[in-house]
């Protein structure tokens, strides 16, 4: 029972009129594995902690915020627990996630944090760094740095930069809060059906057997997660630089 509800909302707003708002900055935590360029409501951050027990075959995963808006929401808790389709070949898997897949295979699940190259929080231009190739046993670089740029006083944007030497097929993969690709330069995409699997594999479970679940990629037919990718367009020959822009959905209507 509760005589005034209202009235935490009216101290919250006292504070923040008196004191401002809580700017958090940037964080470089190493021994968690987590390093984020944060600038006012925008931010830029790689994940490179462990990636065993409860955690995803996700090393140097990519999120970013903006607008008051997760731009590119992790999958986080899974729909359902235990030996499940989804959560084994897609929620837990590698190219469900913004990082990069190496021969088709998911990440090695490791309690590795990988090891920061460079951090830096000064200026109009920031920067951080790390390298976790212990991910994928054929890799000797496995390293991603994102560049956080001011543009003004309210805007910045980041550049990207993964860099892989190991294996012999590399996937950049990227994941938006979008259902639509609005506009695209550079490209001639070209609609197929099927999945990301092939163009006979449906969508939805991989048919191999799920008992013994382990991590290793080779206990399914398809590569980890390819067979819940649809709706698959393609340019076998796009130019030398490309783009694409995101139709990002204001969820919370601001």
């Amino acid at each position: 029972d509760c005589p005034d509800p209202s009235r935490l909302e009216r101290d919250v707003e006292a504070v923040i009129s008196k004191e401002g708002t809580l700017d958090l900055g940037s964080t470089f935590q190493s021994g968690y594995g987590l390093q984020v360029l944060r600038r006012a409501h925008q931010d830029f951050w790689v994940y490179s902690g462990s990636t065993t027990g409860h955690g995803h075959a996700d090393g140097l995963n990519l999120g970013l915020s903006a607008y008051g808006l997760n731009m590119a929401p992790d999958l986080g808790y899974p729909r359902h627990t235990g030996p499940e389709h989804n959560r084994i070949q897609w929620v837990s898997s590698t190219i469900s996630h913004n990082t990069v897949v190496v021969d088709e295979q998911a990440q090695l699940c490791l309690q590795d944090r990988g090891l920061p190259q460079h951090f830096d929080n000064g200026g109009w231009v920031r920067l951080l760094d790390c390298d976790k190739h212990k991910v994928y046993p054929q890799t000797e670089v496995y390293r991603r740095t994102v560049v956080m740029v001011d543009v003004d006083d309210t805007v910045s944007y980041g550049v990207d930069f993964f860099r892989v030497k190991g294996g012999k097929d590399h996937l950049y993969s990227f994941h938006s809060a979008s259902h639509e690709v609005s506009q695209t330069e550079g490209l001639r995409l070209v609609s197929r059906p099927g999945t990301y699997a092939g163009e006979q594999v449906p969508y939805g479970p991989d048919p191999s057997p799920l008992s013994g679940v382990s991590w290793d990629h080779n206990v399914f037919t398809y590569p980890d997660g390819y067979t819940w990718l649809d709706h698959v367009a393609t340019d076998l020959a796009p130019e030398k630089e490309f783009a694409a822009d995101f139709s990002v959905t204001d969820y919370r209507n601001i």
